[in-house]
């Protein structure tokens, strides 16, 4: 099982911003009181608790754990809590409201993602790594959004707070590379349930950055053959309809030799790995492949991505 290299908390007790903690094998945390040292602790059993089967539960169970934070707003920064209970803003959306909304306002073919960040969330956040044989450092992120439930006028009872998963995202140098936004949890009589979700993500950042990464070399490896070779120079289309199916990394590790390269001259002469360009002008089709050339090279020659 891998070391739990840090967290990052935000309105989880003491912690109200976001905040990332790094762990090293061993880690000392002092500071004065109410600074946050058992709350760590308490979010690491209470994270074990919740995520023992992964990220499969709508709302954090707060019953039988050791850590005996007991429910939603023990657990919760109190300024934060109380600021949302006393706040004038509606009752929360539903995540298809919110979606709808979002798509109505913004043009179908715009890059803009449809990001829901609020300061009242309640968000953990783990170092993970990414990229095969590259070594890509980012962040993994649980985020929960709090639900208000109003009592009718002149009813006495107190504002009602609740919670649910909301998004999960993979962030880096506070950019979102990935995100998911959580519209449902299904449950059904006969079948399993299962998670209903729009998920977004920045191809152009993902490509650039494994570019950019250096690629882990290892000493030994399978070569390239003609079948391999044949198999990424065909378009995207015409590799579904040849072999069934698509793989886009290579089968096979990099190394620092010549001749990879070669393979990008078997590209179909006015077609790309992912589209048809035939219907383009000679102008715009000799761009789209200059760059895709330069792309796919970097990948052959060591820049995978998986």
């Amino acid at each position: 099982m891998p070391n739990l290299e840090g967290i990052g908390l935000q309105n989880f007790r003491t912690f109200k911003k976001k905040e990332n903690l790094e762990f090293a094998p061993i880690t000392l945390i002092t500071g004065t009181n109410n600074t946050g040292k058992s709350s760590v602790f308490k979010a690491i059993q209470f994270l074990i608790h919740n995520y023992k089967d992964g990220i499969v539960s709508e709302t954090l169970d707060f019953k039988t754990m050791k850590h005996e934070l007991g429910n939603l707003e023990r657990i919760f920064n109190r300024v934060t809590m109380m600021a949302f209970k006393n706040s004038k803003m509606p009752q929360r959306q539903h995540m298809y409201s919110r979606l709808s909304e979002f798509h109505k306002k913004n043009d179908p073919t715009s890059c803009e993602r449809p990001i829901f960040e609020e300061d009242e969330d309640l968000v953990f956040a783990f170092p993970m790594q990414f990229g095969d044989r590259r070594e890509i450092s980012a962040t993994l992120e649980v985020r929960y959004g709090l639900n208000r439930f109003l009592p009718k006028k002149g009813d006495k009872k107190e504002v009602v707070v609740s919670h649910e998963i909301k998004n999960i995202a993979i962030v880096r140098n506070g950019a979102y590379l990935h995100w998911s936004n959580i519209i449902g949890y299904r449950e059904y009589y006969d079948d399993a349930p299962e998670w209903e979700m729009e998920t977004s993500l920045d191809l152009k950042k993902i490509l650039q950055l494994i570019i950019e990464t250096p690629f882990v070399e290892i000493e030994e490896g399978i070569e390239p053959n003609e079948n391999t070779a044949d198999y990424f120079a065909i378009d995207l289309f015409s590799r579904i309809e040849k072999y069934g199916g698509i793989f886009f990394d290579f089968p096979f590790p990099k190394k620092k030799k010549d001749g990879y390269e070669k393979l990008t001259k078997k590209l179909t002469k006015g077609k790309s790995l992912f589209s048809d360009y035939s219907e383009l002008s000679e102008e715009e089709r000799s761009k789209l492949l200059e760059i895709e050339q330069k792309i796919t090279t970097e990948l052959i020659k060591g820049k995978e991505n998986s």
